[in-house]
């Protein structure tokens, strides 16, 4: 919670409350757009807040791929069970946050915040907040659920 002046608590607008993240290796043979480019992953996020859920996605290409995917998703620890009084407030701790390395994880937050639908390649669900995300454990090469 967010301290006021007197003391008193101030209710947050804004909570994260778990992060899951799904990496999909996509192979140049396999995936037609990507296929001249070389091996691709496509990392989906799904952020449980407090105003909901929200599903956003990046493309990393192999050379952007980290060795360790665990510690990637590490980065996104410090804004778990943060309250932000606003999204301005919550866009401004991500714009403090970024590094050269950190540049895609915060591409990944912020395109997430904005509620983008994303569609699942081989079935084509679409995936909202009621949204089942087994056919995503599937497929994912790796997954990370922080909470």
């Amino acid at each position: 919670m967010l301290q006021a002046g007197s003391g008193i608590e101030a209710p947050a607008k804004l909570r994260f409350l778990a992060i899951e993240l799904f990496m999909i290796h996509l192979p140049s043979g396999k995936s037609e757009p990507l296929s001249h480019f070389g091996d691709h992953y496509r990392v989906l996020m799904r952020i449980d807040t407090t105003s909901g859920s929200h599903w956003g996605e990046i493309y990393l290409n192999e050379g952007s791929r980290p060795a360790d995917w665990v510690a990637w998703a590490s980065y996104y620890e410090k804004f778990l069970h943060r309250s932000f009084a606003s999204e301005a407030s919550l866009q401004a701790e991500i714009l403090c946050s970024i590094h050269p390395f950190h540049l895609a994880r915060a591409q990944l937050l912020c395109e997430t915040l904005r509620g983008k639908t994303v569609l699942c390649h081989d079935s084509w669900i679409e995936l909202t907040d009621q949204g089942d995300s087994r056919p995503l454990l599937n497929m994912a090469e790796a997954y990370i659920s922080l909470f």
